[in-house]
C-alpha cells in the first residue's frame, strides 16, 4: 500500500528564515471552507511568529502564522510545532502575535504580544513525529465582555478520541481560501467527519501518535485544513450544543485536502492545560 505523506501545517512567511519543515507549495488556511461572520467564532486567535528587538519591541522580521484558541482571559492554547526557538541574537527575542476578536486579518479587535519567556511549550513534545503537540502562551489579559472575544472550553479528560468517530466536527483558520492562491483576508471555516484511528492507519500507516486523532471531510466537497491552520481548533458541542476544544489542527496530507488530517487530542491533556493554566 502507498501511503499519504504528511506536513505540518504551519504558514511560513519568510522561507529563508525557517526551522519548521512545510510544503514548499505555501499551501495554507481552509480549503473550500466557508466564510465565518463576526462573532462565530469568537475564541478563534490568528498567531503571527516575530522576531523583535528587546530594547525597544520593534518587529525585526515575521516567520510565520499559526491558528490559536483562547482558553482563559490570559492564556492561548496552539501547536507545538508553532513554537520557534529564541534568537541566536542577544539583542533579539521570539515574538507571538496574537490577533483576536475580527474575522478580517490585520483588523483585530484585541490583540496581545506574548515573549518566548511565558511560552509553555508541552515538556514531552516531539517534533518529529508531532507527539503531544501543544503549548500555551500566557498573554496579557483580554477583554470578554465583547460578544465577539470570548474562552473556549477545552475537552474534560474523561473524554475520548472515540467519541467522535463518524460524528461532525468543526475546524476553523485563517490563510488561503484556494489552494495555491492567493492569501485570504477573513476566517473560514469547514466541517469534518471523526474518522477510526484504523481508517487514518489506512492512509498513512501506522505512524500516527497515540496523542492525535484523524478527521476528514467524507461530503465529496474535499475541504480540508492546510498549513497555516496549525494550532487552530476543532471543535465538537456537548449535550447543550456549546462548542467544546476536542483537537487542536496538527498536520495532514499534501496535497492538503487528499485525505486524513490529524489533530492533538485535548482531552488526553486536560490535566496537564489546567495545571499550567491554574
Amino acid at each position: 500500500m502507498q501511503y499519504l505523506t504528511l506536513v505540518i501545517l504551519f504558514g511560513i512567511l519568510n522561507l529563508g528564515n525557517t526551522n519548521v519543515r512545510a510544503d514548499s507549495t505555501g499551501f495554507t488556511d481552509i480549503v473550500n471552507g466557508q466564510t465565518a461572520t463576526d462573532g462565530e467564532f469568537p475564541f478563534q486567535l490568528r498567531i503571527t511568529v516575530q522576531q523583535r528587538v528587546i530594547a525597544t519591541g520593534v518587529v525585526v522580521k515575521n516567520y510565520g502564522y499559526c491558528g490559536g484558541s483562547l482558553v482563559g482571559q490570559t492564556w492561548a492554547l496552539t501547536a507545538g510545532h508553532c513554537i520557534w526557538v529564541n534568537s541566536t541574537d542577544p539583542t533579539r527575542i521570539t515574538a507571538y502575535y496574537l490577533e483576536a476578536g475580527s474575522v478580517i486579518v490585520g483588523q483585530p479587535r484585541q490583540s496581545a504580544v506574548v515573549y518566548q519567556n511565558n511560552v509553555y511549550l508541552h515538556p514531552n513534545y516531539q517534533r518529529i513525529n508531532l507527539v503531544n503537540d501543544l503549548a500555551l502562551l500566557k498573554t496579557s489579559p483580554f477583554s470578554l465582555s465583547t460578544p465577539y472575544v470570548k474562552t473556549i472550553s477545552i475537552a474534560p479528560s474523561s473524554w475520548y478520541s472515540g467519541m467522535y468517530e463518524w460524528e461532525t466536527v468543526t475546524v476553523s483558520g485563517f490563510g488561503y481560501t484556494t489552494t495555491g492562491g492567493t492569501k485570504a483576508t477573513r476566517l473560514s471555516w469547514t466541517q469534518l467527519t471523526g474518522i477510526s484511528r484504523q481508517y487514518c492507519y489506512d492512509q498513512y500507516g501506522n505512524s500516527i501518535a497515540l496523542t492525535s486523532f484523524c478527521a476528514q471531510d467524507l461530503s465529496g466537497i474535499d475541504s480540508s485544513t492546510c498549513p497555516g491552520d496549525s494550532g487552530g481548533p476543532l471543535t465538537f458541542p456537548d449535550y447543550n450544543g456549546t462548542p467544546i476544544q476536542v483537537g487542536i489542527v496538527s498536520s495532514g496530507p499534501q496535497p492538503c485536502n487528499s485525505g486524513a488530517q490529524l489533530f492533538t487530542d485535548v482531552a488526553q491533556f486536560n490535566s496537564w492545560i489546567t495545571s499550567v493554566i491554574s
